[in-house]
Parts: structure tokens; sequence; C-alpha cells
């Protein structure tokens, strides 16, 4: 499966091609053609960072109700 992708932002003119992508670019538009499987893995990531993100905040809650704040 293939999912088609369009930017609207400077990327330049050119053309690249990876393992599982195909990027074509005309100044600010870019279209872009991706495996099925690299969407997916972009999207499973994207909702693991999400679910590590509220399980750090909840660390850092209770690391506040002790007095311990992180820097950063």
């Amino acid at each position: 499966m293939f999912t088609a992708i369009m930017t609207a932002a400077w990327r330049g003119f050119g053309f690249d091609k990876g393992d599982e992508y195909s990027e074509l670019r005309f100044g600010f538009v870019s279209f872009a053609v991706v495996k099925g499987t690299l969407w997916q893995q972009h999207k499973d990531l994207k909702k693991q960072v999400e679910r590590l993100r509220r399980t750090n905040d909840q660390l850092q809650e209770k690391l506040a109700e002790h007095g311990v704040y992180l820097k950063g």
C-alpha cells in the first residue's frame, strides 16, 4: 500500500528517492509517495511519543509532590 503526501513549504527543487519513498520538489510544493509500512510506522511512533510524554508529565508531577523539580 502506498500513501501520497503533498506539502506546502519551501523545500527547493529536486528529486529524492530512498528505500521506501520517492519525493519530487517544486519550490513550495512537494509530492512524496511512501510505502504503507513507512507511513504506518510514523503514525505508530507518534502515538508512542504521546504516551511517553503523558507518562513523563505524570512522573514529573509525582516528583513535584515531593519537592523534587527537574531542570530543563
